[in-house]
């Protein structure tokens, strides 16, 4: 039957809109005996949704007299006092009544202790100084802290408790009026004194930070971030922490980045803020190798590309380092054999080097991917040379000649260096066919005649019978 009445009491809230026939039936659900689950959960949110914070806080307090287990009975009287301070018609007294009665059900309760503490201090019902001290002047929630033993077992939770209490009231108008006139953070002071008696420091330092970024308060956010880098077990949580710290800093900011990426190598953001720094510092070996690294941990080949031309020209540039900069441009040309920029750098690292071989290669490997005509003409142009000085092969030069010829019939030049070539190596057929080709091409009347004189040579005295 208080089944079926449930089911009623959400179709009334949901469907028919009739909040209170639906309180009142979600109350019957949740009677004793036979209470359905979840029947006095929904009657709360149902109080809640109507507007009825006094009817909230007595069922509030109605399941905290039921409540068997001391320290849950005082957090149930503590949310209904807090609920209670929300109503304006309600008084005080009613307040304070109902956390003395919190620290009565559980007077270990670090929650209650806390909660009537800084209720005392909002009310100025704050116990005066101790003598000696000014008389006139209320004690402050971080004195009042200072004042339990160091050897209480709530010690700590009674901190962090009054540091969360100060924290939210800190986010009021008369809060923010205080921060204003220059009052010191009792927050900040009340949860570093948590942090400093735990080694379970999550929960006062991520207040602590929201506490810093609050107060647009750099220095605070960096060692906060490196604090609680300190205490997770997850590297890759304690890279992204630390990588926080050092984007905070202007001045040290290396240290906890360096940390990031000793944890996690290829956490781009720590890599990319260590790069600027040595960038903007001139520490040109640092960049280097943090620009190598940031092109190791990229899964994109564009981005891979350009951090390798980038550790390049540092390498070469700024380090005079040539291998090390032939090495990054070859790497930046292994992922986009296309780059020209990178090609033009170690073709001439290679020449530079005298390594004539792999100069060739690398020649052979763009041609391949080259698509303007003027520079695959020159490419095969300078390969031929190659062939013919520097590696004396001279059947490689003239088939890089005929190449370049076919490609631009109109070269006259690729056509005379290959009509020489083959009439240096005796090649009679070839060299007339050539000196025809270079025949027809020629606009002037005594360079033809020299052309055709040549002809003539070749015909009578190499070829007689052809």
């Amino acid at each position: 039957r208080k089944a079926f009445i449930y089911r009623l009491a959400a179709m009334h809230q949901t469907e028919l809109e009739d909040p209170e026939r639906a309180i009142a039936l979600f109350r019957q659900a949740a009677q004793s005996p036979c209470a359905v689950p979840g029947a006095h959960r929904a009657l709360m949110r149902a109080l809640e949704q109507a507007g009825e914070i006094g009817e909230v806080v007595a069922e509030m307090i109605s399941a905290a007299d039921k409540e068997q287990d001391p320290h849950r009975r005082a957090d149930l009287l503590v949310t209904a006092a807090e609920r209670t301070g929300e109503d304006e018609e309600a008084s005080e007294t009613s307040v304070l009544a109902l956390l003395l009665k919190a620290t009565e059900a559980a007077p270990d309760s670090s929650l209650a202790r806390g909660a009537l503490l800084a209720h005392q201090h909002a009310t100025g019902q704050v116990p005066p100084q101790e003598s000696g001290q000014e008389q006139d002047k209320p004690r402050s929630l971080v004195e009042d802290a200072e004042q339990v033993p160091e050897d209480d077992p709530d010690r700590t939770d009674l901190l962090l408790e009054l540091g969360r209490i100060a924290f939210f009231k800190e986010l009021t108008s008369s809060g923010k009026e205080a921060a204003a006139a220059g009052e010191a953070s009792q927050a900040t002071r009340l949860l570093q004194m948590a942090a400093a008696g735990t080694s379970d420091v999550l929960l006062p330092l991520r207040f602590l930070l929201d506490r810093a970024w609050m107060d647009n308060n750099a220095e605070d956010l960096a060692r906060y971030y490196q604090q609680l880098a300190e205490t997770v077990e997850e590297k890759r949580e304690a890279a992204v922490l630390y990588t926080r710290a050092g984007e905070q800093l202007t001045q040290g900011a290396s240290e906890p980045l360096i940390k990031a990426l000793d944890l996690q190598p290829d956490l781009l953001g720590a890599i990319y803020r260590l790069r600027d720094i040595a960038l903007r510092e001139e520490d040109w070996e640092t960049a280097c190798g943090v620009v190598e690294v940031e092109a190791r941990a990229s899964a994109h080949q564009d981005h891979i590309a350009a951090a390798h031309m980038l550790a390049g020209e540092l390498a070469r540039n700024k380090l005079m380092d040539s291998d090390r900069a032939l090495a990054n441009y070859q790497e930046c040309l292994a992922v986009k054999p296309d780059n020209y920029l990178a090609f033009q750098q170690v073709r001439q690292l290679l020449a530079n080097a005298k390594r004539w071989e792999e100069l060739s290669s690398l020649l052979l490997q763009r041609a391949q991917v080259e698509r303007s005509r003027e520079r695959l003409a020159e490419i095969y142009g300078a390969l031929a040379e190659l062939a013919q000085v520097y590696l004396e092969d001279r059947s490689q030069a003239k088939r890089y000649l005929r190449m370049l010829v076919q490609l631009k019939p109109g070269s006259m030049d690729a056509l005379k260096q290959l009509a020489d070539m083959y009439f240096q190596d005796e090649q009679w057929q070839e060299t007339s066919h050539t000196l025809l080709s270079l025949a027809r091409l020629e606009g002037s009347h005594e360079r033809l005649k020299q052309i055709f004189l040549r002809l003539g040579l070749i015909y009578r005295e190499k070829t007689p019978d052809s």
